[in-house]
């Protein structure tokens, strides 16, 4: 079947042999002349058409085809192609097509506040790694949307619902990457399931979008996330409620070290809203100031910011530790050696401190550690060294893939170098478990530089590498410098 363009070109009449393109262009468009016109169309029509075939496919080539002829005129000549006049029609004006934009309804659907109900990543078999995002709110608003996992400091989406698997694209900018801001893309689908929402995360900047809302085994690292409506109210305040249980005035009775406890009585601790006070037995000065809590490690961590102390030189700083709140009983455990948060509440050479409410008789529990003798004591400290380095070989595997906690893999790090610490002799054996520590956080701060770029992570975990990797390198210079 010969094509309409093709039909045209054959009824024209014979070529204008000697005249030029730029001359049959020029009398085409000055005194409309048609075999002018038809020579163009019979010496360029083909190439023409050929090329918009290749690209755009027949149907729409045959139009595109003729419309590229007026180029061609003006390519040739450098005058600008009149149409010819056309007699008044009697046929209704053809119907524009309606640019496809997102829907409304979509839209309107979309706003609003939404709680992560579970989150899961392709080719992980359990939900680790971004199981931490389960009840965090998504909040969409206008072209915004606010997610603390998100970097960068502008955080935008757009929908584009006219596809099989509705699509929904991220742009975060001024995300830093090393010494620059850059902007991130990070495509995604999306669909209504009921009540709720299912977002499928793909690759950074376009290179891979999800085409399926089912979970893999296997292939590209999308993350999926299930979201239902945050109702007001129903979300509780797990920090709000563990601030209530803690407020009030709680007791010194005991110390333990090593499995060895002792009395030590009267000491305040008095809690109330975010602050904190420390009364001492002797009614000297007491500290105070502001403390933080993070409910998802376990033993749960407290940081402690001192506003006033009877030691100026340590106001502003910050004092890490663990707790746990049991049969109202508080244990905590503090970093008081500046060697780092401790991991265990028995841990070896850690103070625990164990405070009972002001005005109740409760009866402490069995011995945190047993006793242990020097030797014994070595024995425990090199099996757990021996421990932690597995599970430190683990974490790192689990950063090259793609997969794992930065921040769970930094502290690992951190806490194996304190238990190597404990054990080495001499100051280079001292020097080497630090420059080992360092060498460590600088490839995860590497792979926290890609999952950043990638969406998988945001700027607060990025920089909490980069500063763990500069305290590492800060102490081994302050060794080599005491050798």
């Amino acid at each position: 079947m010969i094509d309409p363009l093709s039909r045209t070109v054959m009824r024209l009449g014979p070529d204008v042999a000697d005249a030029s393109a730029g001359e049959l262009a020029s009398c085409s468009a000055k005194s409309r002349d048609e075999q002018a016109f038809a020579a163009l169309v019979r010496r360029f029509g083909p190439m023409v058409l050929g090329v918009c075939r290749r690209k755009i496919g027949l149907s729409l080539a045959v139009v595109v085809g003729i419309g590229t002829i007026g180029f061609l005129q003006t390519a040739v000549s450098g005058t600008d192609p009149q149409p010819a006049k056309k007699e008044a029609s009697t046929e209704p004006p053809p119907a524009k097509e309606t640019p496809r934009t997102p829907a409304k309804a979509d839209a309107e659907r979309l706003r609003g506040t939404w709680m992560i109900e579970s989150a899961r990543r392709n080719g992980v078999a359990s939900k680790e790694g971004v199981a931490s995002w389960n009840d965090e709110e998504m909040s969409f608003d206008g072209e915004s949307v606010k997610f603390s996992r998100f970097p960068g400091r502008k955080k935008l989406y757009k929908l584009d619902p006219g596809w099989d698997e509705k699509r929904i694209d991220f742009e975060f900018r001024e995300v830093l990457d090393v010494n620059q801001r850059i902007t991130v893309n990070v495509p995604a689908i999306y669909r209504f399931e009921g009540d709720k929402l299912h977002i499928v995360f793909g690759v950074v900047n376009f290179d891979e979008r999800p085409e399926s809302f089912e979970w893999l085994e296997k292939g590209a690292p999308f993350t999926h996330i299930l979201l239902k409506r945050a109702i007001p109210g129903e979300a509780k305040d797990l920090i709000a409620e563990e601030r209530r249980a803690l407020e009030g005035t709680w007791v010194s009775v005991a110390i333990e070290v090593n499995g060895e406890r002792r009395e030590m009585p009267d000491t305040k601790l008095i809690l109330k809203g975010n602050r904190f006070t420390i009364r001492p037995k002797t009614q000297g000065l007491a500290t105070a100031g502001e403390f933080t809590l993070d409910l998802q490690p376990s033993p749960r961590h407290i940081n402690l910011t001192l506003l006033s102390s009877p030691t100026p030189e340590s106001k502003g700083n910050t004092i890490h530790g663990i707790y746990s709140l049991n049969r109202r009983i508080l244990t905590l455990c503090l970093d008081e050696q500046n060697k780092g948060r401790p991991a265990n509440l028995n841990e070896a050479n850690r103070v625990a401190m164990l405070f009972v409410p002001e005005g109740t008789d409760v009866k402490l529990p069995s011995t945190l550690l047993p006793a242990i003798g020097p030797n014994r004591l070595r024995e425990l400290q090199t099996e757990r060294i021996k421990a932690l380095r597995t599970i430190c070989d683990a974490n790192a595997e689990q950063l090259v893939v793609g997969k794992g906690s930065v921040l769970e893999a930094i502290r690992a790090d951190e806490e194996l170098a304190a238990a190597e610490q404990e054990l080495a002799k001499t100051q280079a054996e001292r020097i080497q478990v630090l420059a080992d520590l360092a060498q460590r956080l600088k490839k995860h701060e590497m792979s926290a530089v890609v999952r950043l770029a990638n969406g998988a992570t945001n700027n607060a975990e990025e920089t909490r590498v980069r500063v763990a990797r500069l305290k590492a390198e800060i102490e081994l210079e302050k060794l080599k410098a005491a050798k």
